[in-house]
């Protein structure tokens, strides 16, 4: 299976979330992927779960709510052109915004803030 973790933006939100094309590498997975009724066509698929709440769908119009369907939709489109930690910004998929957000999860996460903040917090 292919997994990449993405960071989902939109306004006044910043959601971490897990995409997964259910391909089998084996046939362990070939038996779990077919038995969970994806065939043998898993690539026709992309499972979204949030890293933060484990909820997750297949079908992006069962996602809950337009940052989560939209952004669904946008990454099955574009899943093979993704590389993990990439910014998937609702708004300007939609035009309402003339250039993609940067990432809010890197800029405060990264290692280098990781350790300022823990060093803050134990001084």
């Amino acid at each position: 299976m292919i997994i990449k973790t993405l960071e989902i933006r939109d306004e006044g939100t910043c959601v971490p979330m897990l995409a997964i094309k259910p391909i089998p590498e084996n046939e362990a997975q070939r038996a779990i992927i077919r038995h969970a009724g994806y065939g043998d066509h898993g690539e026709n698929y992309v499972i979204l779960i949030g890293a933060h709440d484990c909820e997750g769908h297949y079908n992006p119009a069962d996602q809950h709510g337009r940052t989560r369907q939209v952004a669904h939709q946008w990454i099955k489109a574009h899943f093979d052109e993704l590389k993990d930690g990439d910014v998937v910004d609702v708004e300007f998929i939609l035009r309402e915004r003339s250039a993609p957000k940067t990432s809010e999860i890197q800029k405060n996460y990264c290692d280098a803030e990781w350790a300022r903040m823990n060093q803050r917090a134990r001084a």
